[in-house]
């Protein structure tokens, strides 16, 4: 039987995160940290594409559950975009504006 897998693909790994954090994020399966890759300004549009393209390999060689992404917004858009192609489930976190405290998981 295949493991789920919840790829955490962020800059903060998951042993960082909260307990309500790391008890949503296992709903979904095993975490799987994959930092999200440093991004040059002077990197150009086919450069994004490509290094989103190639982490979307590196992702989907993962049979994610579900995958939690929050990077530089041009990579993230390339990313999610091929990630949506193929039904992945894409997630953003969701926090209480008072004290920025982690509330739930919410689907792009």
């Amino acid at each position: 039987m295949k493991k789920k897998v919840f790829v955490n693909h962020t800059n903060q790994i998951s042993a960082q995160w909260s307990a309500e954090k790391l008890k949503a994020a296992s709903e979904y399966g095993e975490i799987v940290d994959l930092p999200c890759p440093k991004i040059s300004p002077s990197s150009d549009e086919i450069e994004i594409q490509n290094l989103a393209k190639k982490k979307f390999f590196e992702i989907m060689n993962l049979s994610p559950e579900a995958v939690f992404c929050q990077c530089e917004f041009s990579y993230l858009y390339a990313l999610v975009t091929l990630l949506k192609k193929q039904d992945v489930t894409v997630l953003t976190a969701s926090f209480d504006e008072t004290d920025n405290s982690f509330v739930r998981f919410r689907k792009c």
